[in-house]
């Protein structure tokens, strides 16, 4: 499996994953401005984050430290 290729475009603000080239056939948000892209097999092609700076800078504010570290 090749790595996936990840992009981000500051003028539209989406960062995008593809896993795997191929066309879209349809896609489904899993969270409001988060879509998986699928292809006609329903295999996952690729990840959509719409309104990235918002959307990921969302994820890290409202997550909890898994690990703490100390001096």
């Amino acid at each position: 499996m090749k790595k996936p290729r990840i992009s981000y475009d500051a003028h539209s603000d989406v960062f995008s994953i593809v896993i795997k080239e191929g066309y879209e056939e349809t896609h489904q948000e899993v969270t409001p401005g988060v879509f998986v892209e699928l292809d006609k097999n329903n295999q996952m092609i690729g990840i959509e984050i719409l309104d990235a700076s918002e959307n990921i800078g969302k994820f890290f504010r409202d997550s909890t430290p898994r690990v703490s570290l100390s001096a």
